[in-house]
């Protein structure tokens, strides 16, 4: 179920050139807001990405290393970039390339606390 208002705050991403996609996951993998490329078979998608940030936070915890706040998987070209919201709530870019990262993460840590007091 999206949530109205939320594509305004992820727009900012695809200012970006690499950026194909900004996406807030909520509980059980919903997809709340999205812009840029649809995943192919989003809810699937979805799924999947909330599950590997629960696994990734869980294996944190569990091996001393602090609570989960963003995770990086690469792929072939690619990058799925997770941060977390809140405990409920996931921001996912999915990259082109990762010679930008630093750029995305400030961008990540400036769009964050406008995500938040949307959700809340």
């Amino acid at each position: 179920m999206l949530k109205p208002g939320l594509e305004p705050l992820l727009s900012p991403f695809l200012d970006k050139p690499e950026v194909e996609t900004a996406m807030v996951i909520g509980p059980g993998g919903a997809m709340l807001g999205q812009v840029g490329q649809m995943p192919p078979d989003p809810e699937v998608f979805t799924v999947y990405c909330r599950t590997l940030f629960s696994i990734a936070g869980v294996l944190g915890e569990r091996t001393g290393y602090s609570t989960l706040d963003g995770l990086i998987l690469e792929y072939r070209g690619h990058q799925l970039i997770f941060n977390r919201i809140n405990t409920d709530h996931s921001l996912v870019l999915v990259v082109r390339g990762s010679g930008q990262l630093g750029v995305l993460r400030y961008l990540v840590q400036r769009q964050l606390p406008q995500i938040v007091e949307h959700l809340a």
